[in-house]
């Protein structure tokens, strides 16, 4: 019977408790994680990061707001629509890759190639993780101002685990997504027609 508001009673439409049964659990193990306790992530991982950035010329402080659209590279290549919603309106783009894993960075260029278009006014970012493992780096420094200098894009670095507890893991943060910020305000400019004459790009070492 409808409740006053004239939605249905909890449990009119679906059993509530299906998954405690021998079949519920079967389905279940198709989309949960094997510690059967999570469930598994399909598509796109959104995350919003709020974070404050004074702007020099301006000498005011603004509050930007980074919406992070998380692939990764298998749900990409199984399901051809999800790229294109992720590319569709994007301000920028973060290519990954590991530092003790060459092939990763080698493979970045032909990302860059393959996404960009002659129309394309995404702000390009590339960041390496687990920059702390220096004993098992395959990425030397030589690489990586080769890189930075032929592509004139500036390469974030990441720690495999960064502790929020530590000073250093939150400046290195902090560095990172102050240069996002300061690209995506360089975007921002040079739409409006408001950036610097010649070659706009920044890179950092």
């Amino acid at each position: 019977m409808p409740c006053a508001s004239g939605c249905c009673p909890q449990g009119s439409l679906l059993n509530l408790d299906w998954h405690k049964t021998r079949e519920g659990q079967e389905v279940l193990a198709s989309v949960l994680q094997r510690n059967l306790t999570k469930l598994k992530r399909f598509g796109i991982q959104t995350t919003t990061v709020f974070w404050p950035g004074k702007i020099l010329q301006q000498n005011k402080a603004f509050m930007f707001q980074i919406q992070f659209w998380d692939t990764g590279e298998n749900s990409t290549k199984k399901y051809d629509h999800i790229m294109p919603a992720c590319l569709d309106k994007a301000d920028a783009i973060i290519f990954l890759f590991s530092f003790i894993d060459k092939s990763s960075f080698e493979d970045i260029p032909h990302q860059l190639t393959r996404i960009s278009t002659p129309k394309d006014n995404t702000t390009k970012l590339v960041m390496g993780t687990k920059f702390d493992q220096f004993a098992h780096s395959e990425i030397t420094q030589r690489d990586i101002r080769d890189f930075e200098h032929n592509w004139k894009i500036p390469i974030l670095k990441t720690r495999n685990i960064p502790d929020a507890e530590n000073q250093n893991s939150f400046n290195d943060i902090a560095q990172n997504l102050n240069i996002i910020c300061e690209h995506l305000w360089q975007r921002d400019l040079n739409i409006g027609g408001k950036g610097p004459p010649g070659d706009n790009k920044i890179s950092y070492c």
